[in-house]
C-alpha cells in the first residue's frame, strides 16, 4: 500500500503567513503575476514560495523538502546584476521528513 505524500513545504508556509497576518502584511505566493520578478522581456521567475514585503525588507521563503537547491539558483541572476530586488532578508529552509 503506498503512503499520501505528506505536504512538507505547505505546512511551513502556513506558519509564516499566519504570522504575516497577525502583523498586518501582505503575503504573495505562487506564479502570480505580484510573485514574479521581471528578468528580460517577457521572462519572469517566482520570488520565492512566499513573499512578505515590509517597510524595509523583502522577505522571501523558500521551502524545498525535495532535497535539492535548484530554487536558490535564479537568485544568482540578481546578485551578480546587483539587482536591488533581495533587498535585506532571505529565508531558505530544507526540510527532510522521517516519516
Amino acid at each position: 500500500m503506498q503512503r499520501k505524500r505528506m505536504n512538507i513545504e505547505s505546512e511551513i508556509l502556513k506558519r509564516f503567513v499566519e504570522v504575516a497576518h497577525k502583523y498586518g502584511y501582505n503575503v504573495f505566493k505562487g506564479q502570480g503575476k505580484d510573485n514574479r520578478i521581471i528578468i528580460d522581456g517577457n521572462t519572469y521567475f517566482q520570488f520565492g514560495d512566499l513573499r512578505v514585503d515590509t517597510e524595509t525588507y523583502h522577505i522571501v521563503i523558500e521551502a524545498e523538502s525535495a532535497g535539492g537547491v535548484t530554487n536558490l539558483v535564479k537568485y544568482w541572476y540578481c546578485l551578480e546584476k546587483n539587482l536591488d530586488i533581495i533587498k535585506k532578508a532571505y529565508c531558505p529552509f530544507s526540510c527532510v521528513s522521517s516519516k
